[in-house]
């Protein structure tokens, strides 16, 4: 293949699409093509080192991505337009796969050196998730990379704030590092990289001898030891973030990882339905993807993950699944504008501990004032959207906490003023319960989507009152006391604690039996709590 139609034919495949012309064509520069007959050998990761990455451009290949699967038949088949040896590459490890033509092929291999690029970006990180995600190169002997910390493989390189640039520069290139920690005085750290460098030094104009700490991005984007390579990555693709400092129980700096460096771990598939549930066309395929939700659970404890974990990255997934919902749901509502409201997440899934069979408690903050008729429509907008959550499999109990009805849909000032009146009577309307719903509320949806509900003004300044406020009844002592037995009434009856160490299915049967299905509940009905609302 000529090296035009080369060019052309990667940039329509991932994950070289998302390059940059100038970046495919110096791939395409060093590449080189070679044709196999059927049952030829193409490469034998499990004999040596992979040399580059193989991307087939004609005919069908077999891989066996595990050694104990030689002899049989190929665990995985690729055609045009399908890479393999990724994960060698990027990890420097020899893991196979072992790759033969099952018909007249061409395949291009493009060497290790240039393959980085490619997979550097969310984008070639996004498909790397989805590649192994449906993979079967996992077996139960293999290491499944499920925390950070086995994702570190060099030792990182932290400067003091006043060492110049240009030996920051110089120790990068010497040790092939495209990022550096700076440590601060009060112990949090700054980062400089390679992209740092030439925006605000070279492009700047700036002197060789400006100090590290002029120039470094402070707070760097850190996670800390221990944690999962699923919620490393998740923030990596949120936060578009090229590196994230792995950071010790001192705060010393152990390291840095990339989008590339996840490429071994298993725990990658959950991100990858995670991309898959943002990604879904309609209603009818998100129901589709959603069914496969338990089975992420399943898989997650099975690796080893820690519930508070899977917890955690559970959470994050409804998230993705509620945002596709909102979505879909407005698009088939021409009036309707996504930026006028944000969707706030509220009970479990706010506190991101959220379990199969979790109510999906939510509530919405308005912009401005909408007008009868257009609140009216706002309601049944969300309503659809739960009825959506529920062909989803998850659990809305109409109920309960719903932005579709009236308690759970106001505006700024109405959820400020309402948070009063539930502290000053705490018992009245089950004040203290929706004092708690509030303060814990999330936002998944407006324009602070990914961020803490305190940061959007027109809440923040709600929950600040809610916090800070104090009755100046002179019958205070009263409502002090009655406040913390409607607390206690409501906690005695409550049968979500559980101990951390409680294994999640252990938890996930407890929560079922006891809650009998239903959201935030304060009185007995049947074999859960009803909940009366403010209206």
């Amino acid at each position: 293949m000529k090296p035009g139609a080369l060019e052309r034919f990667l940039a329509a495949h991932p994950p070289f699409d998302s390059l940059e012309p100038e970046v495919c064509a110096k791939i395409v520069s060093s590449a080189t093509t070679a044709e196999y007959k059927p049952q030829a050998v193409i490469a034998d990761g499990f004999r040596g080192q992979i040399e580059g990455l193989y991307v087939v451009l004609s005919g069908r290949a077999g891989l066996w991505n595990a050694r104990s699967a030689i002899g049989h038949a190929p665990r995985e088949y690729i055609q045009a337009g399908d890479a393999f040896g990724y994960s060698a590459i990027l990890t420097g490890r020899t893991m196979g796969p072992l790759a033969k033509a099952l018909a007249k092929a061409t395949v291009a291999l493009i060497p290790a050196v240039h393959v980085a690029a490619a997979f550097s970006s969310s984008s070639g990180a996004k498909y790397l998730a989805e590649q192994i995600a449906f993979s079967e190169q996992m077996t139960p002997a293999q290491h499944d990379y499920a925390v950070v910390d086995e994702l570190v493989v060099r030792d990182p390189i932290v400067v003091a704030p006043g060492v110049p640039v240009q030996d920051v520069a110089r120790r990068m290139t010497d040790e092939g590092t495209p990022c550096c920690a700076v440590r601060l005085l009060d112990g949090s750290h700054g980062m400089i990289t390679d992209e740092i460098l030439h925006a605000r030094v070279t492009a700047a104009g700036l002197p060789p001898g400006t100090h590290a700490a002029t120039v470094m991005r402070h707070p760097a984007p850190s996670i800390h030891s221990g944690e999962s390579s699923a919620a490393a990555l998740i923030r990596i693709l949120d936060d578009d973030e090229p590196f994230l400092l792995v950071l010790g129980h001192s705060g010393a700096v152990k390291g840095a990882v990339t989008p590339a460096d996840f490429a071994v771990s298993a725990a990658t598939a959950d991100v990858a339905l995670r991309q898959q549930l943002g990604q879904a066309d309609s209603a009818e395929e998100l129901i589709e993807r959603s069914r496969r939700l338990p089975k992420l659970v399943s898989d997650l404890l099975e690796q080893g993950l820690a519930t508070s974990k899977v917890t955690a990255v559970y959470t994050a997934t409804l998230d993705a699944v509620v945002r596709r919902a909102l979505e879909l749901v407005a698009a088939e509502h021409p009036w309707a504008d996504l930026d006028d409201f944000t969707w706030l997440a509220l009970g479990s899934v706010a506190r991101g501990e959220a379990v199969p069979g979790s109510d999906i408690d939510s509530g919405v903050s308005c912009a401005g004032d909408p007008d009868k008729q257009l609140r009216a429509d706002c309601r049944a907008m969300f309503g659809r959207a739960d009825a959506l959550l529920a062909g989803c499999g998850l659990t809305i109990d109409p109920h309960g906490a719903t932005a579709s009805r009236n308690a759970f849909a106001r505006t700024g000032p109405q959820w400020r003023g309402a948070g009063l009146h539930w502290l000053d009577d705490p018992v009245k309307n089950q004040g203290a319960i929706m004092t708690s719903l509030l303060v814990d509320a999330r936002p998944i949806h407006g324009d602070t989507g990914r961020r803490h509900l305190r940061r959007r003004p027109c809440v923040r300044t709600s929950c600040t009152a809610v916090r800070t406020h104090r009755p100046e009844s002179p019958q205070r002592d009263r409502t002090r006391t009655d406040r913390r037995r409607s607390v206690l009434f409501w906690c005695q009856r409550l049968p979500l604690v559980a101990d951390s160490q409680t294994h999640l299915h252990a938890l996930l049967e407890r929560v079922a039996r006891s809650r009998g299905g239903g959201g935030a509940r304060a009185g007995r009905s049947g074999t859960g709590f009803e909940l009366t609302l403010p209206r």
